[in-house]
C-alpha cells in the first residue's frame, strides 16, 4: 500500500499546483479545458490550458 499512498499524495500536489496556475491566469485567459501531465518520478509537470 506504500506505493498507492505516494501516489495519491503525489496526485493531490499535482492538482493543487494546477489549481493553483489556473487560478492566477484565469482573469487573463479564456479556459475551456485544462490537461495535466507529468513524469511524477522526474517532478515534471505541464499543465495544457485551452
Amino acid at each position: 500500500m506504500g506505493k498507492a499512498k505516494s501516489v495519491l499524495e503525489s496526485q493531490v500536489i499535482m492538482l493543487k499546483r494546477a489549481w493553483e496556475f489556473i487560478s492566477k491566469v484565469k482573469s487573463r485567459l479564456s479556459i475551456i479545458d485544462v490537461y495535466v501531465v507529468g513524469s511524477r518520478a522526474r517532478g515534471i509537470i505541464l499543465v495544457s490550458v485551452i
